[in-house]
């Protein structure tokens, strides 16, 4: 093995079988990389130097979708920027949250930047629209991050 060099090994406790594994790699901190964050609702781990950036993207299939980012400082303190443009940072973007803690980010899926960034046109045309998330450290921080997308409500058939 090469020093400096990444591996990722994968061991399986099942003799004689097919195993499957999905593996994701991103580069991210000083080279500037920008990870996916997932709208499932399962947070992601992160830190940020002082006066840094970590990004993230956050690709939504439907138009018209509210979406929801949660950002919570676990040590130090960041702030959070949303935006439509992967450079988005405390000078650039359509939302932000600079509160003490935690922060959190709400796109209403029927407001105006919503209605002309992520449309039927634009999700018949891509497949997607994407939204773009930094995190800034105001201090050296640890934080979890977190998006998702509320689900519509499911009616239930009334009791007779």
């Amino acid at each position: 093995l090469n020093s400096g060099v990444p591996y990722i090994f994968l061991l399986s406790s099942r003799d004689k079988s097919d195993v499957y594994y999905e593996v994701t790699a991103s580069t991210l901190g000083k080279s500037g990389g920008i990870e996916e964050l997932p709208t499932t609702g399962l947070p992601l781990r992160g830190q940020v130097k002082s006066k840094e950036y970590r990004r993230y993207s956050i690709s939504i299939a439907e138009a018209n979708q509210d979406v929801s980012v949660q950002l919570t400082a676990e040590v130090g303190d960041c702030d959070l920027y949303v935006g439509r443009t992967p450079g988005v940072s405390s000078e650039d973007f359509d939302w932000r949250s600079e509160e003490l803690g935690s922060d959190s980010v709400y796109i209403d899926g029927m407001g105006q930047i919503n209605q002309r960034h992520c449309d039927v046109k634009t999700i018949n045309e891509k497949n997607n629209c994407v939204y773009y998330v930094a995190v800034k450290g105001v201090s050296p921080s640890a934080f979890t991050l977190l998006a998702t997308v509320p689900s519509l409500p499911v009616p239930l058939p009334l009791s007779q």
